[in-house]
C-alpha cells in the first residue's frame, strides 16, 4: 500500500490511502498530486505477486502494470538486482495420481506454483530460466511457465521419438526478432541427438532443425549465452577428448563444437551459465580414475573473451565446505552469482556460496523438504506465456 500526504489541494492533515475506501474526490485530487512517472518508478520495484494484486487498485494502475513498456522496465529492474538477490526455482515433485506438477521458487522467501491437470508422463524436468519463464517438460508434453505470476501454456504434443529416449529442453529469447523459442533435443536409436524448435506466437507444430554432432547430456540444464545454447556432451557418448560440448546458434540454427581450453584425459566436464558468462566445471571421472579420485578437487573455467576464446581458470577445493559428504562432492552444480560469490546447489536442498577470492564456502540455505531436483537461477517477471502464445506477428 502506498500512502501520500500532499500539501495544497488536500487538507493539511488529510491522508490519502491508495486502495482503501476513500472518496472519489480525494482520489482525483491525489491522482493530480502524484505524477504518473513517480507511480511507475515505485511500482516497477515491487515483486510480481504484489503487482498482480495492485492491478485491482484502480484503472490507471491496471493500465500501467499491463502495459508492455512497464513489463519491460520491471524485467530490466529485476535483472539489475539479479546479481545481488538470492532467487531460484526448482521442480519439487510430480504426482501421477493427482496430475499436478509442483514448482517451488525462492525470491526472498519460498513460493509455490502448481500446474494442475498436467498430462501423464513417466517423468518431468525443467529447462533454463529466461526472463521469468521456464519450461517444464515430459517425454511428450511441454509447458511454458511463469511461476511468479501463476501463468502457463501447454505447447503442442512432441511426438518425435517420444519413448523411451531421453530429452532436454532450452528456452531462449531471440534478441533480434524478440521471439521466445523452445528447443527440444532427443536421443534416438542411433545414439545421436536431434533438435526441434517451436516459436511462441507463430509456430503451430515442432520443426526439425538437425542433429547435433555428439550425443547431448540429457540430465543437465543448458546454458544460454550470447544468443547461443550450450549443452555438455553426454557421458553415454563414450567420448574422451577435447570436445566437451555442443552449441546452437539461435539466429542461424547451426551447430558448433565447444573445445576445452586445456584438455586433460580422465576429466568430466560440465557446461554452465553463471552470471551471464559461459563456465566449465571439471571433475574427476570415475570411469577412468576409480581408485585415485579426489572428489573434492574441481576446476572452474570462465570464458571472458568470446572473440579470442580467453578463459580464466580457478581451482576449487570442496574440503573448505561445511559438513561435506561424497554425495555433495559428486553431485555439485553451479546455479548463479550473488555479490561476486558463486551459488552452488545439491539435490538434497543445500545451497552454498563460494568466494573465488578466498576459496571459502559459506552455507546460504538448507531446506531438505523443499527441493527435489537441481535448482536454477531465476529472475521474476510479468511476462505471460499465454499472451506470448496467443500473440501474432
Amino acid at each position: 500500500m502506498i500512502r501520500s500526504t500532499p500539501t495544497n489541494n488536500l487538507g493539511e492533515n488529510e491522508e490519502v490511502c491508495v486502495g482503501s475506501t476513500t472518496t472519489r474526490k480525494a482520489k482525483e485530487k491525489m491522482a493530480t498530486h502524484i505524477p504518473v512517472e513517480i507511480i511507475i518508478q515505485i511500482l516497477e520495484k515491487l515483486p510480481s505477486r504484489s503487482l498482480l494484486r495492485f492491478k485491482s487498485v484502480c484503472k490507471l494502475w491496471r493500465s500501467i502494470i499491463q502495459g508492455q513498456d512497464f513489463i519491460i522496465r520491471h524485467l530490466h529492474n529485476n535483472n539489475a538486482r539479479a546479481s545481488h538477490d538470492l532467487s531460484f526455482v526448482t521442480l519439487f515433485r510430480y504426482s501421477t495420481k493427482r496430475r499436478f506438477i509442483d514448482l517451488r521458487y525462492f525470491i526472498k522467501e519460498w513460493g509455490k506454483f502448481e500446474i494442475r491437470g498436467a498430462k501423464n508422463s513417466y517423468y518431468y524436468d525443467v529447462s533454463n530460466s529466461c526472463n521469468g519463464l521456464i519450461c517444464v517438460f515430459g517425454s511428450k508434453f511441454t509447458y511454458v511457465v511463469n511461476p511468479s505470476i501463476g501463468d502457463f501454456v501447454e505447447l503442442p504434443t512432441f511426438l518425435a521419438y517420444a519413448l523411451p529416449v531421453q530429452h532436454n529442453v532450452a528456452l531462449v529469447h531471440d534478441a533480434e526478432t524478440y521471439e521466445y523459442k523452445v528447443i527440444r533435443t532427443f536421443t534416438n536409436e542411433e545414439n545421436s541427438s536431434g533438435c526441434f524448435i517451436f516459436t511462441l506466437g507463430s509456430s503451430t507444430s515442432w520443426r526439425f532443425i538437425g542433429c547435433a554432432p555428439f550425443r547431448l547430456y540429457e540430465c543437465g540444464i543448458p546454458a544460454v549465452v550470447n544468443n547461443n545454447i550450450y549443452w555438455s556432451i553426454s557421458p553415454m557418448a563414450c567420448h574422451d577428448g577435447p570436445e566437451i560440448g555442443v552449441s546452437l546458434n539461435i539466429k542461424n540454427e547451426t551447430f558448433d563444437i565447444v573445445m576445452h581450453p586445456d584438455y586433460t584425459p580422465g576429466v568430466l566436464s560440465r557446461i554452465y551459465e553463471v552470471g551471464g558468462d559461459l563456465c566449465i566445471l571439471d571433475s574427476p571421472n570415475n570411469l577412468y580414475l576409480p581408485d585415485t579420485l579426489d572428489w573434492n578437487l574441481k576446476t572452474m573455467w570462465t570464458l571472458k573473451d568470446y572473440r579470442n576464446k580467453e578463459w580464466i581458470k580457478h581451482d576449487m577445493n570442496l574440503n573448505n565446505m561445511q559438513n561435506l559428504t561424497r554425495s555433495i562432492a559428486t553431485q555439485f552444480v553451479l546455479v548463479g552469482i550473488r555479490n561476486g560469490k558463486i551459488l552452488t546447489s545439491h539435490v538434497t536442498g543445500r545451497f552454498d556460496f563460494y568466494d573465488p577470492e578466498t576459496g571459502h564456502f559459506e552455507m546460504a540455505l538448507e531446506e531438505p523438504h523443499q527441493l527435489h531436483a537441481y535448482a536454477l537461477h531465476y529472475v521474476e517477471s510479468l511476462i505471460s506465456p499465454t499472451a506470448l502464445q496467443n500473440s501474432t506477428k
